[in-house]
């Protein structure tokens, strides 16, 4: 397990224990109210749990959003060491782009790995740019034969396992959006003075898209990263 995927699980388990917490602190709640609330009217009573079991709720969801908040920008952090924001490009650099692009017209279909991979190495860095080069030249192969783009496999090697990981954190980021702020599952309640007092809650889509998700991912993009990283 490397450090990215440790810290995702350390965050799941942070996030188990509030609701452990709440769930505890809920029954207790309750419980204790059962055994002293003889003092109040069925109005008070109500009144007074439901004050207590909303406070723990509220303390819960505040903890919650927070750690959903830093789990979001761990993977944010952890992304931008892949994929830095695109730095300004020198004219002279553009000027290479519009070059290497002419040379690429001028291949037109019959361009090859080896051709495209002498007229583009200096661009290998560039997943923006390689982006652009990757669909040129696929509209330049032959119509009848466009997976041919496949055995381009020198040029476009790392731009793929970038890819892959780019596509990868796309996914991490859309499962971690909301991951520990989703609305609870009501499991165990008790119905007292006429009312409903939920005394413990589970996570709402667990076995669709819960946090086994999000560690799986996790640990796809630290198998994507490059060894020398």
């Amino acid at each position: 397990m490397g450090k990215f995927v440790e810290s995702l699980n350390n965050r799941v388990e942070v996030y188990q224990a509030f609701l452990e917490k709440l769930n505890t602190d809920s029954t207790e709640a309750i419980n204790h109210m059962v055994e002293t609330g003889e003092i109040y009217n069925d109005g008070g009573f109500v009144y007074v749990l439901k004050g207590q079991l909303d406070g723990l709720k509220s303390e819960f969801q505040s903890q919650a959003e927070q750690l959903n908040y830093r789990t979001n920008e761990l993977i944010k952090t952890e992304k931008s060491k892949y994929f830095e924001q695109e730095k300004v490009k020198t004219v002279d650099y553009e000027m290479q782009v519009s070059n290497a692009l002419k040379f690429i017209e001028i291949e037109g279909s019959s361009i090859n790995d080896e051709k495209a991979f002498l007229i583009l190495k200096d661009f290998m860095d560039d997943h923006e740019k390689m982006h652009l080069f990757k669909n040129v030249i696929e509209k330049q192969l032959d119509p009848m034969n466009k997976d041919q783009i496949i055995n381009f496999k020198k040029t476009f090697a790392k731009f793929n396992e970038k890819e892959a990981l780019l596509n990868t954190f796309e996914e991490l980021e859309s499962t971690a959006k909301d991951i520990f702020i989703r609305p609870l599952t009501k499991k165990n309640s008790s119905i007292l003075r006429g009312q409903e007092f939920i005394s413990e809650y589970i996570p709402a889509y667990w076995d669709l898209s819960g946090f086994s998700e999000l560690i799986n991912l996790a640990e796809i993009v630290e198998n994507l990263i490059p060894e020398d990283n």
